[in-house]
């Protein structure tokens, strides 16, 4: 990899791990009037660069876009979609019978994913960074990220969250550079 893209990726890298900390890792502030009718957006501003976060949410489930501006261009994007996995939560619920232990709120799962992301935002969902895995008890998050080609800025991947060995979230996310940064 030549050493101007070396940069350009370390630099795009950079400014999406502080967009993503600020953003929805810190229950960012949306702004007012969403460009899509119905769904949460949130923005983070740094010098000319630009990010915003566009997602939908569902009963259980959400689909949303990430976007990163230079001087008003778009140059870089994710998308993704994921749910709750209530299969998952069945089937602990179901082993858990009997016991005094309980099933996790949607509310729970998304603030251990919240947590991660505030404390790992460098390796989670970015660029074939490969794969990530970060247990805190009975919780347990992985992340695999790839690249489409070596010499390619395009990533696909899927992180999950399980909670004492059941799936209870998963989202699959792909994305890449749309145009070199000046």
């Amino acid at each position: 990899m030549a050493e101007r893209e070396r940069t350009l990726e370390e630099n795009l890298h950079r400014f999406v791990i502080r967009a993503r900390r600020d953003g929805y890792a810190r229950d960012g502030t949306p702004v007012e009037s969403s460009q899509i009718e119905g769904s949460t957006q949130l923005e983070y501003r740094d010098g000319n660069f630009h990010y915003t976060d566009i997602y939908l949410t569902g009963e259980n489930n959400f689909a949303g876009q990430e976007i990163v501006y230079e001087s008003g261009e778009p140059k870089w994007t994710m998308v993704y979609y994921g749910a709750l996995n209530w299969k998952g939560l069945r089937k602990l619920s179901e082993s858990q019978q009997g016991t005094q232990s309980s099933v996790p709120t949607q509310d729970q799962i998304y603030d251990f994913l919240k947590r991660i992301l505030r404390q790992s935002a460098e390796f989670v969902r970015f660029s074939g960074m490969g794969t990530l895995s970060s247990s805190d008890g009975d919780w347990k998050y992985i992340d695999r990220c790839e690249r489409d080609f070596d010499d390619s800025y395009g990533f696909f991947g899927r992180e999950t969250i399980e909670y004492k060995g059941h799936r209870v979230y998963q989202m699959h996310y792909h994305g890449g550079l749309l145009k070199g940064w000046d």
